[in-house]
């Protein structure tokens, strides 16, 4: 059980990490307005509701594996997409 703890909150104190960063980065770098990544992170978050049903039904045919086949080639192109702008910290 302690690994399984362990790895838990690598991973949430990385998810939450890249969260809060991308936020500053879309905000001050690439020079979107706060309204627009809210809405973009609020869509985003619906997809990803309504997307864990069918992985998870995934998931209990197929093991865990099944789901991470799927779901890798998205992860991918949305990871590049945090290319650096051209803009500085402050994005002026």
């Amino acid at each position: 059980m302690r690994p399984m703890a362990l790895a838990t909150l690598v991973n949430t104190t990385g998810n939450g990490i890249f969260f809060t960063l991308s936020a500053l980065y879309f905000t001050r770098i690439v020079g979107f307005s706060v309204v627009e990544v809210g809405t973009g992170l609020s869509i985003a978050a619906s997809v990803a509701i309504f997307a864990r049903v069918p992985i998870g039904h995934l998931a209990d045919r197929r093991g865990p594996r099944g789901p991470r086949e799927v779901m890798s080639p998205w992860r991918r192109p949305s990871g590049l997409s945090h290319r650096p702008g051209s803009g500085t910290v402050t994005g002026r």
